[in-house]
């Protein structure tokens, strides 16, 4: 009896406008009918509504499919698509597919265009379509972007998203005269001397103003969309083509677009600044960039960034630097790096009020010293003995598969002699119509058994084979935990922050000082189970790690004064964390320590009080009968404001004022 195959089928709509023919409902009618004809059995049915098809990645029921596919979930011979076209139309993922598919021994039938792929002419017509295809829809790109290009030449909105200030009525702009209001106040507010895109941020919030965002949800004004506004050329009434590009460079930048191949023209809408206006601002916003322009920092990678979490608001903590220019010299000071959340209260109202700066290099060193000792914790011990199962599961699948061979192995002698049987009875003999019928039966019956069969041993041996890869991941995760600190020090900065993606979920902060100076209140793990000598695995389920939440709090972890935090000895030999307080004679010996420079108490006084910052004692105030009090200098200035900024009594973003002090 032959066996009978199983097929997925799998359905795609790239808009949610159905043309008939092509509709959900119609394709799986085909593919049913299909199926039905060639004797198959659907173990699975796949579709992805309004996805585009240029590539398969963002389908997520495509995607569901291959990964199906090579879990063996069903052990299919077929795929099932009503044309190429709905399996995708780009050359490289079709092909990349297809090869997942031949590597797994399961062929694509497209019913609609009659292409089989278990045929050697199926597979040159999948290839030669697939290329054609992908010329189509290149085609296509051209022909759109031409039509963009030639609506920016009449001075039309080119479509996307709508800036503030505008909406859409019949693909036109029309002017929303709050909105439009809020974005003179920030043109205005910026012109003013001394005021920065956060400070007006900061002073939108203040004044209780709220924008709508597209989803009608009410969010504050923050630095990142006031720099949009001010740089957006649309608002003065010019409409720009091709100012980006997509192109990277070798250290993933976006390379600026050439400006000979960048098109302008004026834009038919209602302006809500003038160009006077917007090239002031413009001035002043290169001025400030060229200014504070960041430097090469040697390849420095925020190790943590993103993994570190806010204790208020949860998001991801941002890496940033702080670098200030030598005033003497044509080079910069050192530059000092840290982790801060971006919504907090100075630039995104009052959604976070998190404004702490933590030192990169404590947080990297504290994470760093846990993780070389994760395998001495109970939570990382009990987490791999439960992921991996008993030692018993093994043995049981090990027998189990013994079993089903031998069976298997009956069943084929079985087999044969029910075949040597059936061709040994006399045709003219008694009773042969009977015999032969339950002969056939019997070896039909026996036919399937061993089909399932077949099924049963494939499955165990997969089964098995996990078994034996969880049991040998105990050795090799443990292996790469105890070379961990030697591997570390090979490492380059990148491959530091992949493996702390790779095994780190997300690390959980105090919200408060404490006492005793511990940062860290806990870290969750991810292991993958296999490595196959590797220290990362990309894309890993989630049943297939060893995850787990360790508790910081109590963890005691020995580290170098460095940063804002010092390490301070105890009378019974301990150490202990202390955070340092940005007094004035700490922010002295700073400046003194870092740059070799003196400044006296007046002129840290005198800065505070320039910037708004509490000052506690009158430092400043002149002596009776003295008639001059000396100024702080523009070059002590900013020392001083790189040190309050280091002791966290300072906003980051803070500028310097050509103001007198």
């Amino acid at each position: 009896m032959k066996k009978q195959l199983k097929c997925y089928i799998y359905t795609r709509v790239s808009t949610s406008m159905q043309v008939d023919g092509y509709s959900l409902d119609a394709q799986k009618d085909k593919l049913h009918k299909y199926a039905d004809y060639q004797d198959m059995i659907i173990a699975g049915e796949y579709s992805d509504e309004g996805k585009s098809g240029k590539s398969v990645e963002g389908r997520p029921q495509f995607q569901q499919m291959l990964q199906d596919i090579e879990s063996g979930k069903d052990n299919i011979d077929f795929v099932l698509v009503f044309k190429l076209s709905r399996f995708g139309r780009n050359a490289a993922d079709i092909l990349k597919s297809l090869q997942l598919l031949e590597d797994f021994g399961i062929d694509l039938v497209s019913v609609e265009e009659a292409i089989d792929s278990s045929t050697q002419g199926g597979r040159l017509t999948l290839a030669i379509l697939s290329a054609v295809a992908e010329m189509e829809r290149e085609n296509i790109t051209v022909q759109f972007m031409a039509g963009k290009m030639q609506k920016v030449l009449e001075g039309g909105w080119t479509g996307g998203a709508v800036p503030y200030g505008y909406k859409n009525v019949n693909h036109e702009l029309v002017l929303v005269p709050p909105e439009a209001e809020v974005i003179r106040m920030i043109y205005e507010l910026y012109q003013q001397e001394n005021m920065s895109a956060s400070a007006v941020a900061y002073e939108l919030n203040k004044s209780n103003l709220v924008r709508i965002s597209g989803k009608g949800e009410q969010k504050p004004f923050t630095y990142e969309f006031v720099s949009r506004v001010l740089d957006n050329p649309f608002y003065c009434g010019r409409v720009y083509y091709n100012r980006r590009t997509n192109k990277k460079d070798r250290d993933g930048k976006t390379i600026k677009q050439d400006e000979d191949n960048i098109i302008m023209a004026e834009g038919k809408h209602e302006i809500i600044v003038s160009p006077e206006v917007w090239d002031s601002v413009h001035a002043k916003r290169t001025k400030i960039a060229g200014r504070y322009k960041r430097v090469d920092d040697g390849g420095h990678v925020h190790l943590l960034s993103g993994i570190v979490k806010c204790p208020i608001c949860g998001k991801g903590l941002t890496g940033m630097i702080s670098r200030t220019k030598n005033l003497k010299g044509d080079g910069y000071y050192k530059p000092i790096y840290y982790y801060k959340c971006r919504y907090n209260t100075r630039q995104n109202g009052k959604t976070c009020p998190f404004d702490q700066s933590l030192n990169q290099e404590i947080i990297d060193g504290l994470v760093m010293k846990i993780l070389q000792k994760l395998q001495t914790y109970r939570e990382f011990q009990d987490a791999l003995q439960a992921a991996l199962g008993h030692q018993g599961n093994l043995e049981k699948t090990e027998k189990r598969l013994q079993d089903l061979r031998k069976e298997l192995r009956e069943a084929e002698l079985t087999k044969d002699r029910l075949g040597e049987k059936l061709d040994g009875l006399n045709p003219l003999g008694k009773d042969y119509d009977r015999k032969y019928e339950e002969t056939s039966d019997k070896l039909d019956s026996i036919y399937d058994r061993i089909g399932d069969l077949e099924m049963d041993v494939i499955s165990t041996k997969k089964k098995l084979e996990a078994l034996k890869q969880k049991a040998d991941s105990t050795v090799q995760i443990m292996t790469f935990m105890e070379n961990l600190p030697l591997m570390y020090e090979e490492m380059s900065e990148e491959e530091r922050k992949e493996m702390f993606q790779a095994f780190v979920d997300d690390i959980e902060l105090f919200s408060e000082d404490r006492t005793d100076g511990k940062i860290i209140k806990s870290i969750s793990f991810k292991f993958p189970m296999v490595f196959d000598g590797k220290p990362l695995a990309k894309n890993t389920k989630p049943e297939d790690m060893v995850s787990f939440r360790l508790d910081c709090t109590d963890i005691d972890i020995e580290l170098p004064g460095k940063g804002n935090i010092i390490m301070k000895k105890q009378a019974d030999g301990s150490q202990k964390v202390i955070v340092r307080k940005g007094t004035y004679a700490a922010i002295k010996a700073y400046i003194l320590e870092k740059h070799d420079v003196k400044v006296p108490t007046l002129y840290i006084a005198q800065i505070k009080r320039k910037y708004g910052l509490e000052i506690g004692k009158a430092y400043n105030k002149p002596e009776k009968n003295k008639n001059h009090v000396p100024k702080c200098t523009k070059e002590k200035e900013l020392l001083i404001m790189e040190a309050l900024k280091f002791y966290d009594l300072m906003e980051q973003d803070v500028e310097y004022r050509e103001d007198a002090v």
